[in-house]
C-alpha cells in the first residue's frame, strides 16, 4: 500500500479534501478523489489521478472520481474527460485552469445543480441534447472565448439564477427562455459588450430580480420583459443618463441605482 493509500485509510470518515498551492504535485490517489467534496487550487502540474487522458480508459477515470462537489482553480493541466457520465456530481466549479476544456456538455452531468465557470480561457460553449431538471444555478464570468449556448436553447426548467459577467464574445442569450426557463427568477448581465440579447420570445414571467452594469443592457432586458413588471429588485450600476423617463419604464416596486 502506497503512502497516499495509507493516509486515506487513516481518515476513513474524510469528507472534504482541499489542496492549495502545491506546484510540484502531479497526482492524487483514486481514494482521495472519492470524498464528498474536492477542492484543488494552484496545483500547476496536477492532472486527474496522474492518468494520461488520451490512453487511459474512460471507465477507469470515471470510477476514480465520485465526489458530489468538485472545484478546480488555477490547475491548467487538470481536465474533465468527456465521454464519462458523472451522475454523482452535483456542483462543478472551474476557476481558471482546465485549459483543454472548450465545451461543457451538460448531458455528461445529469445531476448537476450548480455550474460556475470563472476565468476559463478556452471554454467556448455549453452544449446539451436532453432536458436537465436538476440544474438550478449558472454563473459564467471572465471567460473571453465563451460565445454560445445550445442551439435549441438551454432546457433547464428548474434553473432559478442565471448570471453572466465579462463575456467579451457572447452575443445572444439562450433561445426560448420564456418557455425553457419557467423557474428563472434572478438574471444578471454584467459587462457583456457584444450581447444582442434575446433570440425570441423575451424573458420568463417569473423574473423578480435583474442586475445590470449598464443602462443600455437594462433597456434590452426591459424589451425582453415586455409588459410584465419586476416584482422585487432592479439594480443598474454605472448609470450615465440624465433621467429615467417613459411611463412604465421603471418597475413600481423597487429600484436602486449606484453611480
Amino acid at each position: 500500500m502506497g503512502r497516499m493509500e495509507r493516509q486515506t485509510a487513516a481518515f476513513p470518515r474524510l469528507q472534504h479534501l482541499n489542496i492549495r498551492r502545491c506546484p510540484k504535485l502531479k497526482e492524487l490517489s483514486e481514494q482521495l478523489l472519492r470524498v464528498k467534496r474536492v477542492e484543488l487550487h494552484s496545483c500547476e502540474r496536477l492532472s486527474i489521478s496522474g492518468y494520461d487522458i488520451e490512453t487511459t480508459p474512460l471507465e477507469r477515470i470515471e470510477h476514480s472520481i465520485s465526489s458530489t462537489s468538485l472545484r478546480i482553480g488555477d490547475c491548467p493541466n487538470m481536465s474533465i474527460p468527456l465521454g464519462c457520465c458523472y451522475d454523482f456530481l452535483e456542483t462543478l466549479g472551474i476557476y481558471g485552469g482546465c485549459d483543454s476544456l472548450t465545451n461543457i456538455p451538460l448531458d455528461f452531468f445529469p445531476r448537476l445543480s450548480l455550474l460556475q465557470l470563472c476565468s476559463c480561457c478556452n471554454v467556448q460553449m455549453i452544449s446539451q441534447e436532453h432536458t436537465h431538471n436538476n440544474f438550478k444555478h449558472l454563473y459564467i464570468s471572465g471567460s473571453p472565448q465563451f460565445e454560445s449556448f445550445p442551439s435549441e436553447g438551454l432546457s433547464t426548467p428548474s434553473i432559478v439564477k442565471f448570471s453572466l459577467e465579462k463575456l467579451e464574445n457572447l452575443k445572444l442569450l439562450p433561445k426560448g427562455m420564456h418557455i425553457l426557463l419557467p423557474s428563472l427568477t434572478e438574471l444578471e448581465i454584467i459587462d457583456c459588450p457584444q450581447e444582442e440579447m434575446f433570440c425570441d420570445g423575451g424573458l420568463p414571467s417569473n423574473i423578480k430580480s435583474v442586475r445590470s452594469l449598464k443602462f443600455e443592457t437594462y433597456c434590452l432586458i426591459k424589451r425582453g420583459l415586455g409588459s410584465q413588471r419586476l416584482s422585487t429588485n432592479l439594480s443598474i450600476v454605472r448609470v450615465d443618463v440624465e433621467s429615467f423617463s417613459g411611463e412604465g419604464f421603471l418597475p413600481l416596486s423597487y429600484f436602486s441605482a449606484n453611480r
